[in-house]
């Protein structure tokens, strides 16, 4: 009796995970003490365990010998398909053929029958008549919804002995037959798509790997592998088909109109066939579904939906999210998270959407593949219906500048390929080829030059000689007259390159220090000695903005404006292009007014202000709290017979100067700037980013270090003051600044 229970304890420590003390209390289990009749008992147990612990092949044994003296019918066909699971993970194909025809000859529930049959096909040693058996079982139709197991097992024996041809007909049949999309269709799209991704077949994988991560759950093995690959994959499918139907379409200009409208109406009769069958499979399933009643319900796709997931919000079920996303890649293709995202072009306002869609924001209608003809005056209405020949046809670009912009987005999508073969796939053939597609097919574009030059660059890191011999006289021969050509018809380049990766670091610190030391010739000169012999430099960027500060010290607002903007011209994706774009905004518009609205109404918020002032609310108090996000105000003295727009350029000015201020003392550090025109009754500049009022206390006090800075303020009677966030917002809500300035003299005392 003690053995029976110790028996029983160790199975429940089992079910309860408890894998250790299962062991533990199993070991102390004496066979001796054990009946006859709990030997079945003590061998289930054992093997339970160790299928828990995944000691698979010292299961085994103990699986056999439970299985004979098992009562329960149903059971002993649970074993002898376990034991036939045991035998294939041991390798022993023949033991897990006979085990698993136990299992069917033991009258077991229909999906483990079902189940037992696929496997003793894969494990059978007579392979023809296996795929006979499964060929005879998509046949018969109780086996309609496990059609995708079917024709996916068929696969797995052929792909077994290397026909992948065979293998990937079958894996596709069982893709196209699948009526749920579970763990099997993923285990047939994922085995289809390393088959296509390896004979570099990407636009056939990428729809296996897109579809199969909607299936997967995200803590499977290989899960982050294969959401990398389904987006870089879809990324280069995006690419390639535009390739694909620009060329199409310039195909289709080429042709008569007789032969474009047959053109037309055959993929409007294509439409229609697939419409109709797509509608006959819905009512059979939909016939299906009521004949087996409400538990055929389908509640996958259901919000919260699946096992464990009832009454889970949308944005919590990752496998609800994953099938959003590629809804919208089908739909849209992969688009970055940005304003406009529907736009491939944001200089323009309707440069391209999928069929049926509009790029504007109230999503009217319309269909061009490519830009319409800024030419046309009158543009005709835009054909909608995709059952109508007419809205294909009106694709089709005709005149000389629909050519060109046809030219010109598949010119784009060929670069991109490139680098998505190259950097994201590391497949060196197909970028390769796509780059003699592009330079053949456009010669004159000016990234020919550029992406001939990473060439030269890869062939010399791979000690490819003779091949970067060989590009570098192309370059000379066919660009001469570019950066590059001069670069590599120097010979010392590569040894000058060698020594700016040593020198670049301290050439660029003497230069920055001798900016902050005022000495912009310096600067000026340095920046010039960068560019003559390093003009790839990955800091030439920072050496550029360095400069045009410097000009704005000493040239003038106009001199350092055209030197941002070729610098930005150049290095278009750089870190100092970011901050010059917004010192550009800001000398080109001025900032506008935070509170009051548009410097227009400067004068009604002066009067509001006053108004505000003698209704101040005493009972609103001043928070003492220091450790919370802090400003600091430069307050301008109120002056009435000053007009608005002097008022603004004033502010302007102090921008500009702060702005130059922060970058020459704070490397790192990132502080917003803000005009506040009306500010407690006068102009104001607001800088933000300090995280406490000891912060905002330390920068005025760098601020009042510099005597450029310091003798501004005290010209312009400035007075600088920190202020926290919750007290900046009583000011001109119950507080002015006079009782601000009242409270922090009462703080000081």
């Amino acid at each position: 009796m003690i053995a029976q229970c110790q028996l029983w304890v160790a199975r429940a420590y089992g079910e309860m995970g408890w894998l250790y003390e299962a062991e533990d209390m199993l070991s102390k289990v004496q066979a001796d003490n054990l009946k006859r009749k709990h030997a079945s008992l003590f061998a289930s147990t054992t093997a339970d365990i160790k299928l828990k612990t995944k000691q698979y092949k010292d299961a085994i044994p103990f699986v056999k010998l439970a299985m004979p003296d098992e009562k329960r019918k149903g059971n002993r066909a649970r074993f002898a398909y376990v034991l036939g699971q045991l035998y294939e993970l041991d390798n022993r194909p023949a033991e897990a053929y006979e085990a698993y025809k136990k299992c069917t000859q033991l009258y077991p529930p229909v999906l483990m029958d079902f189940n037992a049959r696929i496997r003793m096909a894969l494990v059978s040693p007579d392979k023809k008549k296996a795929v006979r058996h499964l060929k005879s079982m998509t046949r018969n139709y109780k086996y309609h919804e496990q059609l995708d197991v079917l024709y996916g097992a068929i696969g797995d024996i052929y792909l077994a002995q290397h026909d992948t041809v065979q293998a990937l007909e079958n894996y596709e049949l069982a893709i196209e037959k699948s009526e749920k999309n579970g763990m099997d269709k993923a285990a047939v799209l994922l085995k289809a798509g390393d088959l296509y991704y390896a004979q570099r077949n990407y636009t056939k994988a990428a729809p296996c790997y897109s579809e199969a991560i909607t299936i997967l759950p995200a803590e499977s093995d290989g899960f982050q592998r294969i959401r990398v690959l389904a987006e870089v994959l879809d990324e280069l499918s995006t690419e390639y088909g535009t390739v694909v139907l620009q060329d199409s379409l310039q195909h289709l200009s080429t042709l008569s109109e007789e032969e474009q409208q047959k053109i037309a109406e055959q993929i409007v009769a294509d439409l229609l066939k697939a419409e109709a069958e797509d509608s006959a499979k819905a009512a059979q399933k939909e016939r299906d579904s009521r004949d087996k009643g409400l538990t055929s319900v389908n509640t996958s796709k259901m919000i919260g939906g699946g096992t464990g997931e009832a009454g889970k919000w949308y944005f919590y079920n990752a496998q609800l999210l994953r099938n959003g996303k590629q809804d919208f890649n089908s739909r849209w293709g992969n688009r970055p998270l940005e304003d406009n995202w529907r736009r491939r072009s944001k200089a323009s306002s309707g440069d391209w959407a999928p069929p049926g869609e509009s790029n504007d924001d109230d999503l009217t209608e319309t269909n061009d593949s490519i830009p319409a003809d800024s030419t046309t005056t009158a543009p005709k209405p835009r054909v909608t219906d995709v059952h109508d020949p007419a809205y294909y046809l009106q694709q089709i670009p005709r005149t000389p500048a629909e050519l060109a912009a046809s030219d010109s987005t598949i010119a784009d999508a060929l670069f991109k390929m490139i680098f998505i073969y190259k950097d994201k796939l590391q497949d060196t053939a197909q970028a390769e080829a796509t780059y003699e597609e592009f330079c053949r097919r456009f010669p004159q574009d000016k990234r020919c030059v550029e992406l001939c030059y990473i060439r030269y660059l890869d062939a010399l890191k791979d000690n490819r000689t003779a091949d970067a011999e060989d590009i570098r006289r192309t370059i000379i021969s066919r660009y001469p007259t570019s950066k590059q050509a001069q670069i590599v018809s120097d010979p010392q380049y590569f040894a000058k390159l060698r020594q700016m990766a040593a020198e670049q670091d301290s050439l660029y610190e003497s230069t920055y220090n001798a900016f902050r030391a005022g000495e912009f010739n310096r600067v000026k000169a340095n920046t010039e000695h960068a560019e003559q012999n390093y003009p790839l430099s990955p800091l030439m960027p920072r050496f550029l903005f360095l400069d045009a500060v410097a000009k704005a010290r000493t040239e003038g607002k106009e001199s350092f404006a055209v030197a941002l903007r070729q610098m930005i011209d150049r290095y278009p994706d750089s870190e100092p292009a970011a901050m010059s774009r917004d010192m550009l905004a800001m000398l080109g518009q001025g900032m506008e007014s935070q509170q009051g609205g548009s410097l227009s109404t400067l004068s009604t918020r002066r009067e509001d202000m006053q108004v505000e002032e003698q209704e101040t609310d005493s009972t609103v108090q001043f928070s003492g709290e220091r450790n919370e996000k802090a400003y600091v105000l430069l307050l301008y003295p109120v002056d009435k017979t000053r007009k608005d727009n002097e008022v603004q350029e004033e502010l302007n000015n102090m921008l500009y100067e702060v702005a130059l201020f922060n970058f020459t003392r704070f490397l790192i550090r990132d502080f917003d700037l803000t005009a506040l025109p009306a500010y407690s009754a006068g102009p104001t500049l607001r800088i933000s980013g300090m995280e406490s009022m000891d912060e905002a206390e330390w920068y005025i006090g760098m601020l009042m270090e510099s005597e450029e800075m310091k003798a501004l303020i005290q010209n312009r009677q400035i007075t600088v003051v920190p202020i926290t966030e919750t007290n900046s917002n009583l000011i001109g809500n119950g507080k002015t600044m006079d009782d601000y300035n009242e409270y922090m003299k009462q703080q000081s005392l």
